[in-house]
């Protein structure tokens, strides 16, 4: 990309790793990573067999619960978590988006086996 349009380009949002994850007991945790840059971030289509499950948690406060469409303001270095409770085997799976870009940031599942 030619230098001028980079700097106009919204800067990318991106974690120090990833969300997906798996686990055998009851909750799921990811592992606390941070943010490259500031922005806001979306939660969508939320799915998986229970997706009313997931919570997640910034810069190390409580867990809150994940929703359709949640929008989480984020400023760089901050840290997310997210976490999955179920007693049964399922899983739950969600996409978190850039919200001023739409960019797909990763498509996350999490599965307790």
């Amino acid at each position: 990309m030619h230098p001028f349009l980079a700097a106009l380009s919204p800067p990318r949002l991106l974690f120090n790793g990833t969300f997906s994850t798996a686990g055998a007991s009851s909750p799921v945790t990811s592992p606390s990573w941070t943010i490259n840059r500031p922005g806001t971030l979306l939660f969508e289509s939320l799915g998986g067999t229970s997706p009313s499950s997931g919570r997640y948690s910034k810069n190390g406060g409580a867990f809150t619960t994940i929703t359709e469409g949640l929008t989480l303001a984020m400023a760089a270095g901050d840290t997310l978590a997210i976490r999955f409770t179920s007693a049964l085997v399922a899983d739950l799976i969600f996409n978190l988006r850039n919200n001023l870009t739409n960019v797909l940031i990763e498509e996350v599942t999490m599965t307790r086996e």
